[in-house]
């Protein structure tokens, strides 16, 4: 071969002793041989295979039944799943294809709500995917009541705050109740626990969705 007769993406040594492939793509997978002759005599080498890295895309769906789907580009892969950079746990709600490929929630609730993952790997190497965020909404008929509790183990008692978007709501103890659902009750509901003395902290999130038509929506 001669500089002329490769891929752009190629490039070959001054006499054609080495070959390097500047950006390896998918499209370079294969058997590669190099051969080589004189007046009296021809041989080639034995075939090396190329594999690239496989790269993956997560696919989802909206429904009370979730599925994500890993898609590497590549037959012969390991798959796995995580869940906020550990390995995913399964669960009698969960399901797995045979192939790991399909992830499937059959009835998701706000305990699924997380960031996943695949990773995939083969004999060459190893890649994840980029990550989707599930959030899974508490959703709360107009009019309606709802409490929320934050509980914690705490010796001496911990303090208790509460916030909505990231503001204060006043509240500081371990529950906080709504009487009477609005708009304004839509967002992420955040409560913090703190021991002062240990000097310790935590958190836990939940976001709230008001459906339907208020009286005040109907006479508009």
């Amino acid at each position: 071969y001669s500089h002329r007769d490769i891929d752009p993406g190629l490039d070959l040594s001054p006499g054609n002793r080495t070959l390097t492939l500047e950006v390896v793509t998918r499209d370079d997978s294969g058997l590669y041989q190099c051969g080589a002759r004189n007046p009296a005599v021809a041989s080639i080498s034995a075939p090396v295979t190329l594999k690239a890295i496989p790269v993956i895309i997560i696919n989802s769906n909206n429904s009370y039944l979730v599925k994500f789907t890993c898609n590497p580009n590549e037959a012969d892969v390991n798959i796995q799943w995580f869940l906020n950079n550990a390995e995913l746990p399964l669960s009698p709600q969960l399901s797995l294809s045979s192939d790991n490929k399909i992830l499937t929630f059959h009835n998701v609730t706000r305990g699924d709500s997380g960031y996943y993952q695949c990773k995939v790997w083969n004999s060459v190497g190893f890649q994840e995917s980029d990550g989707i965020n599930l959030i899974v909404f508490c959703e709360l008929e107009i009019n309606s009541s709802l409490t929320l509790k934050c509980q914690a183990e705490s010796n001496p008692a911990p303090d208790y705050t509460w916030y909505l978007n990231e503001n204060s709501l006043g509240i500081l103890e371990s529950q906080y109740s709504i009487s009477m659902a609005s708009r304004n009750h839509d967002g992420n509901y955040k409560c913090t626990v703190d021991n002062r003395l240990a000097g310790k902290s935590a958190s836990a999130s939940v976001t709230v969705k008001v459906a339907g038509e208020s009286w005040r929506d109907r006479l508009a």
